[in-house]
């Protein structure tokens, strides 16, 4: 990867203007900004206090870095940089998108989301963010989630599959009402295969086949969803939420865990919740 090359690119990406995206105006001073950093792989912290991953080993800008084995990161330069650009200058690592589908390496692994069941999520604040859109500032507490196991084909046991479990969207943080009546099965104008039911707030699957959670969306009245060349596109009341726009991110939940909505088949029991931000 050129990193120089794909810190120009996002920079401009960056600097397109979405809505509540941070940017620098002539009149701020020369940044000094930390916080605390964490990556986890399948629910495991990666230890970023070892010494490969400190300043001293990077190979060019250390304007984000790490330093000291404290676990947190640092920001020094003339301009704020993204999540996306951080983990692209530290060493061992690298950052970048194939298409819509992002892709980090760490120590020569890498973690593609092009590959069914890997996802990766960043989180500032313990919100959800666009890791190229978002500026961070000092005091911002970030995350990075991967997943490989995001993958789940139960298939069929039986006859038929009868299964169900809590469902909960969030957009920009804010719980959305998924009782309302216009998104319950009686108004689904194809399969009922998965839908909602009487207001309740759960998820339905019932039919001779299962279906991924992404399917399952895409089969709610009144939501489309799809994924067009690795971007997740989500579609609410004609409202659409595509993760080609700066700013915005989608990221969905099992059990709390991320995962992938096209590879995974939810378990009865199972509680989904579905992410979204548009960077307002």
């Amino acid at each position: 990867m050129q990193r120089r090359a794909f810190l120009a690119a996002t920079a401009s990406v960056a600097g397109a203007g979405a809505a509540g995206c941070i940017t620098r105006s002539d009149s701020e001073e020369r940044v000094n900004a930390a916080g605390d950093i964490t990556v986890r792989i399948d629910g495991d912290a990666l230890d970023l206090s070892a010494d490969r991953f400190q300043s001293e080993h990077a190979d060019e800008s250390v304007a984000f870095h790490l330093h000291d084995g404290d676990d947190d990161w640092y920001m020094e330069g003339d301009e704020r940089v993204t999540p996306a650009e951080g983990l692209d200058l530290l060493p061992h690592f690298a950052y970048g998108r194939d298409g819509g589908y992002r892709r980090l390496t760490i120590d020569g692994t890498t973690y593609d989301a092009s590959s069914p069941g890997t996802e990766l999520a960043v989180f500032v604040n313990e919100r959800l963010i666009d890791p190229a859109a978002y500026r961070l500032r000092d005091g911002d507490d970030l995350l990075v989630v991967v997943t490989t196991t995001g993958r789940q084909q139960l298939g069929v046991e039986g006859d038929r599959v009868s299964a169900s479990g809590d469902i909960g969207l969030r957009i920009d943080g804010d719980p959305f009402d998924l009782t309302a009546d216009r998104f319950q099965s009686e108004h689904a104008d194809e399969s009922a295969a998965f839908h909602l039911h009487a207001g309740d707030g759960k998820w339905y699957m019932e039919g001779e086949d299962r279906v991924t959670v992404g399917e399952g969306l895409a089969l709610l009245p009144h939501f489309d969803y799809d994924r067009e060349e690795g971007f997740h596109v989500l579609t609410i009341d004609d409202t659409t939420y595509d993760q080609r726009e700066s700013g915005t991110d989608f990221a969905v939940f099992v059990d709390d865990t991320i995962v992938d909505p096209t590879a995974w088949e939810p378990a009865d029991g199972e509680a989904i919740r579905v992410d979204v931000t548009t960077g307002a």
